[in-house]
């Protein structure tokens, strides 16, 4: 039987209280895994908070002798992806293996235990 999902960190945005409230309801978690999510919940946290700047301000910078530059955020976006994306992957969870599998819309990931519903 499940125990109660573990509280979302209070430290997470909105994205990454989504995905930590969608992966932490799924799967039986022991601390480490825990450690892990909140590595890639923090990680997608930054990314759309760079993505919303990069929105706002555009692709490219003008630099200061005046020629345009590729803006640095998307450098820091990109790097905030991949290390969520390895979190993810420790976890067993990649892009491919986090669609629902089985006619009860739960996911399969070989590291994590999937939850009983």
């Amino acid at each position: 039987m499940r125990t109660k999902p573990p509280p979302i960190p209070a430290h997470l945005g909105e994205a990454g209280r989504k995905l930590y409230r969608r992966i932490a309801a799924d799967f039986e978690l022991e601390p480490h895994h825990l450690a892990i999510l909140d590595t890639a919940c923090h990680a997608l946290d930054t990314a759309e908070a760079c993505r919303v700047r990069l929105t706002a301000e555009g692709l490219t910078i003008t630099g200061p002798k005046g020629a345009m530059l590729v803006h640095p955020l998307l450098a820091a976006e990109r790097a905030a992806r991949r290390q969520c994306l390895q979190a993810l992957r420790q976890l067993g969870l990649d892009e491919e293996m986090a669609q629902p599998r089985d006619e009860r819309g739960r996911f399969d990931a070989p590291s994590l235990r999937v939850v009983n519903r």
